[in-house]
C-alpha cells in the first residue's frame, strides 16, 4: 500500500542524522513521565525559538507516516507555539522501556518533574518492566535511597500528593507524614501550609503522635547529658551504617544504654537488608560517599560546546544535564551578548537561582534568574566616540550594544 505522504513532505535530512521534520507529523508520547508544562516558561521558551530557533533536535521514533517523541515534547510545543513548520529531530530505533527511560531521564536530570511525577514513573519501571530500585538507580544516575524515598511518597493521601504537586509541601515534609494514617497525613499538611513548619518540626509531631507519652512522665524524665565526644562518635556511625545499608539509621543513647534503629518501608526493603547482612557485604567503597569533586563547570560556546555549524551536540547537552543532576553548577562563558547567552540558558535548562553567566568576554557576569549583575564593566560613553572614529579607518563592520539594543555601524551610515 502506498504512504498517503511522500517522505520529503514529511522530513528532510540534514548532515549529522538530523532530519527536519514536518511538525504537524509528530505526536506525544502517551508515557511521558511528565503531564503538566508551565505556560509562562512555554511562551518564553516559544519567543526564544523565535529569535534563534530550535538549537538542541529533539529526539523521535518512527511510527508509519508519524513520529513519537522520545525526549523533548517542551521544545516541540515550544516550536509550534513559535509557529515553526518543521523543527529538527534526531531519529531512534527503541523500544518501550527505552522509549520511557529516555524520557524520564531526560526531565529527572533536568529537573523537570514534580517529585509526584517522578514518583509514579519510578513505580511504573518497577511494575511494568521489573527493575530493581538498584537498577532505576543506575538509569536516572541517582542513590537507591533516592528512588527508594520518591515511591514511598505514593503511599501518602492523594490529597498530600496534591499538595506536593502544586508545591505547596515539599517531598520532605512528605516524607515525615508516611508513618501517619491517611487523616493524619492530611491534617498536618495542612498546618504545614498554614503555619509554614518545618520538615524536623513534622518528624517530632509524628514522633509524639506515635508515641504519646503519659503527663506523668513527662514530668518526671530527666534528660542524659549525653558525651560530646560519643555523641560526635555516633553521628559518623550511624552516617556510615545508612551509606551501607542503604536506608535511614538512627542510634539512640540513654544513661545506662541505647538502641541502634534500622528504618525500612516494605517487605521487600527489611528482605534487601537481611541478604545484604547474611552476605557480609559490609566493605563498602569509600567512593560511595565521596561528594563529586567538581562543583562549577565554566564552558565556552563556539569551538567548545558548540560545532562548526553552532549546533549542540546531544552528548554535550547530555553531559551538561548530568552534571546539573550531581549538583554541579555549568556556567556560559562568550564573547555573546546576554541577550544572546539567555536564549542558551533557556534551552540548557539553566536558568537556575545560584546560576551564573559570563557574557562580553567577562565584562558582565549577572545570575540568571534575576539577572543581577554582579560584575558590569563597559565602555564608557565619553570613550566610544574616540573607539569608533579609530575602527571606522579600518574594513571592519563595528557592532556594539547599548541598553540590550544591538548597534552596526554599517548599517547606520547605510
Amino acid at each position: 500500500m502506498s504512504s498517503l505522504f511522500s517522505s520529503n513532505e514529511i522530513e528532510e535530512k540534514h548532515s549529522g542524522g538530523v532530519l527536519e521534520v514536518d511538525i504537524n507529523k509528530i505526536t506525544p508520547n502517551p508515557k511521558q513521565p511528565r503531564n503538566k508544562f508551565d505556560d509562562a516558561t512555554l511562551m518564553e521558551l516559544a519567543d526564544s525559538i523565535k529569535e534563534v530557533g530550535v538549537l538542541q533536535p529533539i529526539t523521535v521514533k518512527k511510527n508509519g507516516d508519524y513520529y513519537v517523541i522520545i525526549a523533548g515534547e517542551r521544545r516541540w510545543r515550544a516550536a509550534r507555539i513559535a509557529g515553526l513548520e518543521k523543527i529538527p529531530a534526531i531519529e531512534k530505533d527503541l523500544d518501550e522501556l527505552k522509549i520511557l527511560e529516555a524520557a524520564l531521564i531526560e526531565n529527572v536530570q533536568r529537573e523537570d518533574l514534580n517529585p509526584m511525577e517522578e514518583a509514579y514513573t519510578y513505580k511504573r519501571l518497577s511494575e511494568e518492566y521489573s527493575l530493581s530500585q538498584e537498577q532505576i538507580a543506575k538509569k536516572v544516575g541517582k542513590s537507591r535511597t533516592v528512588v527508594a524515598n520518591a515511591i514511598r511518597l505514593l503511599n501518602l493521601d492523594e490529597r498530600v500528593q496534591t499538595f506536593i504537586k502544586e508545591n505547596r509541601i515539599s517531598n520532605g515534609h512528605g516524607r515525615a507524614l508516611i508513618p501517619l494514617d491517611k487523616e493524619q497525613q492530611f491534617e498536618l499538611a495542612e498546618r504545614i501550609i498554614d503555619e509554614g513548619l518545618s520538615v524536623r518540626q513534622i518528624e517530632e509531631l509524628v514522633k509524639e503522635i506515635q508515641n504519646p507519652q503519659p503527663e506523668e512522665e513527662k514530668k518526671t524524665e530527666k534528660t542524659v547529658a549525653p558525651n560530646p565526644e560519643l555523641a560526635r562518635a555516633c553521628v559518623e556511625i550511624a552516617k556510615d551504617l545508612k551509606s551501607i545499608f542503604g536506608t535511614k539509621v538512627t542510634i539512640k543513647n540513654g544513661k545506662k544504654k541505647g538502641k541502634i534503629e534500622i528504618e525500612y518501608y516494605s517487605p521487600d526493603e527489611l528482605d534487601r537488608i537481611v541478604r545484604f547482612n547474611e552476605e557480609k557485604y559490609v566493605n563498602v567503597s569509600r567512593e560511595t560517599l565521596e561528594e563529586i569533586m567538581y562543583k562549577i563547570i565554566f564552558c565556552d560556546l563556539d569551538g567548545t560546546l558548540l560545532k562548526d555549524d553552532k549546533t549542540l551536540p546531544e552528548e554535550n547537552a547530555k553531559a551538561i544535564s548530568y552534571a546539573l543532576s550531581k549538583g554541579v553548577k555549568f556556567v556560559l562563558c562568550s564573547g555573546r551578548s546576554n541577550m544572546s547567552l539567555d536564549v542558551l540558558n533557556e534551552q540548557l535548562g539553566l536558568v537556575r537561582e545560584n546560576n551564573y553567566t559570563v557574557a562580553f568576554n567577562g565584562s558582565t557576569i549577572y545570575e540568571n534568574v534575576s539577572k543581577k549583575k554582579l560584575i558590569n564593566h563597559l565602555l564608557k560613553g565619553e570613550y566610544g566616540g574616540e573607539v569608533l572614529d579609530i575602527l571606522r579607518q579600518y574594513p571592519v563592520n563595528v557592532l556594539a550594544y547599548e541598553n540590550e539594543k544591538l548597534w552596526c555601524d554599517k548599517l547606520q551610515r547605510e
